[in-house]
């Protein structure tokens, strides 16, 4: 399962064009998840459409929403974090707990430190497409191509730092 907060959905739905990845990691044996939570972040903004086209065509699987006691739970211990980014590692720590094969997929430093210290396994939008590559799912000038209009966007990525 990739359980993916907002920012990476947007990068991959509107900054790079991209929801054909979707189908990608499935072909791998991966679901691809996003918490109620991302659901109700991106159902505010312009990328509602393409996440709508993307959870009717069974691309994306919206995740139960979490108990609002365990949100703010979590979110007294982190306020750097936002909601989505909560969701998404409460549900990567549920999935780690059931032993089930999973990633967090964050960008954000502080998010993706949260994770670290809660050793989960976690990734990022660049890292999605990455392994897409090196699985032999995309070719190297896709791969390549979806790096340049990254680097063209507005999406903030240090893939040096990766």
């Amino acid at each position: 399962m990739k359980i993916i907060d907002s920012s990476c959905l947007i990068c991959l739905l509107v900054e790079i064009n991209f929801p054909e990845s979707f189908d990608l990691w499935k072909k791998e044996g991966y679901a691809v998840c996003i918490p109620m939570e991302v659901y109700n972040e991106i159902s505010k903004s312009q990328t509602k459409s393409k996440l709508e086209k993307s959870i009717k065509e069974n691309k994306i699987i919206v995740l139960a929403k979490i108990k609002e006691e365990d949100l703010a739970k979590f979110q007294n211990r982190h306020p750097n974090l936002g909601r989505g980014e909560i969701a998404v590692i409460i549900h990567a720590i549920e999935a780690k707990n059931k032993e089930e094969r999973y990633y967090a997929v964050l960008d954000d430093k502080n998010a993706r430190n949260t994770a670290q210290r809660n050793q989960l396994k976690f990734t990022g939008a660049y890292g999605l497409i990455k392994a897409l590559n090196t699985k032999g799912a995309i070719s190297l000038e896709e791969f390549s191509d979806k790096v340049r209009k990254m680097k063209k966007s507005s999406f903030r990525i240090d893939i040096e730092g990766i």
